[in-house]
């Protein structure tokens, strides 16, 4: 007797503990009204979920208000209604910085044109696209020198 058939015309079976349902198994769950409603971030009622978001953003835009009245916030600074934010430096150690510079030298120096020639070549991705104006296929060039 062939069991995959029978475990076909009886339903699917139950999976073992260890493993996760098949999406099948969850649709027919939830169909039947035995499985929990869908959930973000554990809240199933998406009002409560969107209310509980909102006061934590406020909270923190607060916090961050508070900081700048009291000009405490590092590397910003608002002057006559605008805000500037210092640009941050690396934070790359120089022995990371030594060991880039010397791969970098070993790639090879190629064109971004005959890069796209040779993705052109083997995908045909061109003819994904057509000419803004006149909205005819794209003439796919030969490959750059």
């Amino acid at each position: 007797m062939n069991l995959s058939a029978f475990a076909f015309a009886t339903g699917p079976s139950p999976a073992p503990a260890t493993t996760r349902p098949s999406r099948t198994t969850c649709w027919r769950r939830r169909r039947r009204g035995r499985a929990p409603p869908p959930a973000i971030g554990g809240e199933t009622d998406p009002e409560r979920y969107v209310a509980i978001r909102a006061a934590l953003l406020h909270e923190r835009l607060t916090a961050v208000a508070d900081l700048a009245a009291r000009d405490a916030l590092d590397g910003v600074e608002i002057e006559e209604g605008e805000l500037f934010i210092a640009r941050a430096r690396p934070a790359v150690p120089d022995e990371a910085r030594l060991w880039a510079d010397r791969l970098y030298g070993m790639l090879p120096r190629v064109r971004v044109t005959k890069v796209m020639a040779d993705v052109e070549r083997a995908t045909g991705f061109a003819a994904c696209f057509t000419h803004l104006r006149t909205g005819s296929p794209v003439r796919c060039p030969a490959s750059p020198p």
